[in-house]
């Protein structure tokens, strides 16, 4: 079922492709900009906690519904899911969404290098 969620994912965005600026990616954005502010303070166990705000929070809500979805509507539900979860998810990575958490942590070292050089 796997194979064919992401083929069917893949076939949707070639075929109609989210805008980068989506009500999800905004929602995306909008929370990891809030954990990143309240939760990473720069410490080891912060950071652990964002991520598992930011990852795993989100992964096991849908591994939830994936399954409820599976055990009492079928596999074709299940199947449905899974590809509204990768479509609405391939274009996070393209966005500015991923390069918002390194461009913050990396401010200071481009600057350190920049003053450098």
């Amino acid at each position: 079922m796997s194979f064919f969620a992401i083929l069917f994912a893949l076939l949707i965005e070639q075929a109609r492709p989210l805008k980068d600026e989506n009500f999800f990616h905004t929602q995306v954005r909008s929370a990891l900009s809030w954990a990143v502010r309240q939760l990473d303070t720069g410490q080891s166990s912060h950071a652990r906690l964002t991520w598992a705000v930011v990852v795993l929070i989100p992964a096991a809500l849908s591994a939830v519904v994936h399954w409820a979805l599976l055990l009492w509507l079928g596999w074709m539900a299940a199947l449905v899911w899974n590809v509204g979860v990768l479509y609405l998810t391939l274009g996070l990575g393209s966005s500015a969404t991923i390069s918002l958490i390194s461009v913050m942590h990396l401010t200071p070292v481009m600057k350190t290098l920049r003053a450098v050089y």
